[in-house]
């Protein structure tokens, strides 16, 4: 239902042009239909998570092996844990120009990150420059 939630399909990524000819589902509708979806969504992954825990416990193996194997099986609730994550942000939906606003905000995230990273290996590789140096002097 989302993916056609606009008509055509691609005035959804359009919308923002002034010339672009297209409708779209009311906004409303739309985050209401998000929010039971992302509750249904957690419900789900946190029972289907969770659930291999109880039924591997009755199996005939060592406690080690039990949680080992139940722990692979319960990596269903990192799912969830990334859609509870996404609720918050379901209203920022009624933002028209949503897509470009995050994708702004990530881009900046991710050169601030990628900067600060470059700057301490930039320091380190200094630090066993002159470390070295004077191990050697």
């Amino acid at each position: 239902m989302l993916t056609l939630q606009c008509h055509p399909v691609s005035y959804f990524w359009q919308r923002v042009r002034p010339t672009a000819d297209g409708h779209c589902m009311d906004l409303d509708r739309i985050i209401s239909i998000a929010y039971v979806y992302s509750v249904t969504a957690t419900c789900c992954d946190f029972t289907l998570g969770l659930l291999p825990v109880f039924l591997v416990w009755n199996l005939q193996m060592n406690a080690r092996t039990k949680v080992a194997l139940a722990s692979i099986l319960g990596m269903g609730c990192v799912a969830s844990a990334a859609v509870i994550i996404r609720i918050p942000y379901l209203h920022d939906y009624k933002d028209k120009d949503f897509l470009c606003e995050y994708y702004l905000k990530c881009s900046r995230t991710i050169y601030s990150r990628n900067h600060e990273y470059k700057k301490k290996k930039r320091g380190k590789v200094k630090e066993r420059k002159t470390n070295a140096n004077m191990h050697f002097s």
